[in-house]
C-alpha cells in the first residue's frame, strides 16, 4: 500500500486494466480504485491498482489510517515516491536559464513530474516548469531525477522548495485530473 495505490493478490484473474473495482476491509466504508495491471504470480494473480479520486477522499479514507500507523522505512508498506502520481497529457513550459521549452507532461504528481521533448537538458541547469491549463501552475522550481535521452527525450523531474501557492496549484491539477478520468464500472473486490 503506498499514497497512490495499493497491490492485491486474488486466486483468479477475474479483472483487467482500466476498470474501477471497490476495494472493502471488514467493515470499512469501499473505496474505488483502477485497476492498472493484472498478473500472474505463483497460483493466484497480483493486481496493481491506483486511487484516481480526488485526494481529499483519501484522507478521509480507511487507507489513510493504515498509512498513518505505518513506519515511512517499511519497503513493504510504502513506496519509494511517495507522492500521487497522475498520468496526464498537458501542455507544459520549461524555463531553463533564459530559454523557453515547450515540452508535454505525461505525469505529474506533489513530488515532481515526467516530461517528454524534442531535444535534451542539461542536468546541472536550475529549471522551472509551468502549466497553463486545465489549472494553471506556474514557476514550480525543479531539478532532473532521471533522464532517458533520445528523440523524443524523457526527464523525471523533481519539485523542490515549494511555496505554499505552488502546493495548492499542483492539488487543484490534481483533483481536477482526478475528476475528469475514471471509467464507470465499479465491481467489487
Amino acid at each position: 500500500m503506498s499514497l497512490g495505490g495499493l497491490l492485491a493478490r486474488l486466486s483468479a484473474p477475474n479483472f483487467e486494466a482500466g476498470q474501477v473495482v471497490s476495494v472493502k476491509p471488514q467493515d470499512e466504508k469501499p473505496m474505488k480504485y483502477e485497476v492498472c495491471w493484472v498478473s500472474p504470480k505463483g497460483g493466484s494473480y497480483e493486481l496493481g491498482l491506483r486511487f484516481p479520486w480526488p485526494v481529499s477522499e483519501f484522507w478521509d479514507s480507511w487507507a489513510a489510517d493504515l498509512l498513518a500507523d505505518a513506519r515511512p522505512t517499511n519497503s513493504e508498506i510504502l513506496e519509494r515516491r511517495n507522492q500521487v502520481r497522475l498520468e496526464c497529457l498537458l501542455e507544459g513550459k520549461l524555463s531553463v536559464g533564459d530559454r523557453e521549452i515547450i515540452v508535454d507532461v505525461m505525469d505529474i504528481g506533489g513530488g515532481g513530474a515526467l516530461i517528454e521533448l524534442d531535444s535534451e537538458l542539461n542536468e546541472n541547469e536550475s529549471m522551472k516548469l509551468t502549466v497553463e491549463t486545465p489549472v494553471r501552475i506556474g514557476d514550480l522550481p525543479c531539478k532532473i531525477a532521471r533522464g532517458w535521452p533520445g528523440e523524443p527525450s524523457l526527464y523525471g523531474l523533481e519539485f523542490f522548495d515549494l511555496r505554499e501557492r505552488h502546493r495548492l496549484a499542483v492539488v487543484r491539477l490534481l483533483d481536477h485530473l482526478f475528476r475528469t478520468s475514471g471509467p464507470e464500472s465499479e465491481p467489487d473486490i
